[in-house]
């Protein structure tokens, strides 16, 4: 956080993850910082261009495998330029699949017999 002398503006400015502002805690954030007079300046939306062309994701990534993006996240606050943007990846598997989904895994397990 950075502390400014200005007027009627707002004493600090802190950057916040966009992925934060949807998170369930960030009623309490900006409440907090709300409090403390700070000026809440969010990181511009994971645009679909990052997600399309960019974001290349390897066969084999594991859940909660991280890519770094350089320059593409919070605007820094009292000089030009960006931050960082993290896509963290989260795989899913589900708690129940059908007969059919479990043949075609175990068939997939054949194939993949030396």
């Amino acid at each position: 956080m950075a502390l400014s002398n200005t007027g009627g503006k707002k004493r600090y400015k802190v950057g916040i993850p966009r992925a934060l502002h949807y998170y369930r805690y960030y009623p309490f954030w900006k409440k907090l910082l709300e409090e403390l007079d700070a000026e809440i300046v969010l990181s511009p939306p994971t645009n679909k261009k990052i997600v399309e062309e960019e974001l290349k994701i390897p066969p084999g990534t594991q859940s909660d495998t991280i890519f770094r993006f350089k320059k593409r996240g919070v605007p820094h606050l009292y000089d030009k330029g960006r931050g960082d943007h993290y896509i963290r990846i989260i795989v899913e598997i589900p708690k129940s699949i059908s007969e059919e989904q479990k043949q075609l895994l175990r068939k997939y397990k054949e194939l993949e017999k030396p």
